[in-house]
């Protein structure tokens, strides 16, 4: 019975945190949007012109920028899978490793 509550428990915090965050990127998306930063982003990277200059940069640069953005990104990716992989094979052999240290249980054989 104490499982039951315990996932009903669960499920109503993530229900909450989804909320939340939902609520949380809705608002800055409508501050991002009222604000006009969003557009202006948009113009940087559509057309290559700086916000507030005159300033025009070249479809060359823009895509160098863009294509080191992403590859930053894919990068950083893969980098924390990476990562995850070699933490989680850490914990493995030291798990292994301890439990090959404990004493053989009396009766392990049978």
């Amino acid at each position: 019975m104490s499982t039951l509550t315990s996932n009903k428990s669960r499920e109503l915090l993530l229900v909450k945190r989804f909320i939340i965050l939902g609520a949380a990127f809705f608002l800055i998306a409508m501050i991002l949007i009222e604000s006009g930063i969003a557009s202006a982003l948009m113009i940087f990277l559509l057309v290559g012109a700086v916000p507030g200059t005159s300033i025009n940069i070249s479809a060359n640069t823009m895509l160098v920028i863009v294509g080191l953005v992403t590859w930053l990104v894919l990068l950083r990716g893969a980098a924390i899978g990476a990562l995850d992989l070699l933490t989680m094979k850490r914990l493995v052999r030291k798990h292994t490793a301890r439990l090959e240290r404990r004493p053989k249980r009396r009766y392990s054989r049978i």
